[in-house]
């Protein structure tokens, strides 16, 4: 049996090309999985923005504890004609806005916005003297709570008094 030398030229080693060429093949298959990843997930989560009404519902299973997607689900039934649900959805952002730990800033937008759409949909609705004690308790609260009264809050009862005073007569 003959025996065969491996001498070092005759060993056939990997260039640099040929590691270069694989570590960009990699990366292009990578990049096109990736590609697909996000496409297929933009794809099945396009139907937030089918309406105004689906995204702000959508924001508020994402983030259910805090006010702001309540009050604006709530305006958006406004908007739509849902009277009784967009009360119920103020309703509950005044109630998160009150909730244990919750920052200055998410107290106040809670209860100005809220309270001062609640009135107003309560007005709307045709009940005056509810209107008037959910915002004269709103302006007391963010009041007590900043020292100032929001101008949201204040436009709404200035409305709110003028309104029935304008019943009176």
């Amino acid at each position: 049996m003959e025996r065969h030398e491996c001498r070092p030229e005759d060993v056939r080693q990997h260039s640099d090309d040929v590691l270069s060429r694989s570590v960009r093949s990699l990366a292009c298959v990578a990049a096109v999985f990736l590609i697909l990843l996000m496409g297929m997930h933009t794809h099945r989560r396009a139907h937030v923005w089918t309406s105004e009404q689906v995204l702000w519902a959508e924001a508020v299973s994402v983030n259910p504890e805090k006010p702001r997607p309540w009050v604006n689900l709530g305006r958006q039934y406004a908007l739509d004609g849902a009277d009784r649900l967009a009360r119920e959805a103020y309703e509950h952002a005044r109630h998160l806005a009150h909730a244990g730990g919750r920052p200055k800033a998410e107290r106040l937008y809670g209860e100005a916005y809220a309270g001062a759409n609640l009135a107003i949909a309560l007005m709307k609705a045709g009940d005056v003297e509810a209107a008037r004690r959910v915002i004269t308790h709103t302006r007391h609260v963010t009041m007590q709570d900043t020292g100032a009264i929001p101008e949201v809050v204040q436009r709404t009862y200035t409305w709110i008094a003028q309104q029935h005073a304008s019943a009176s007569f």
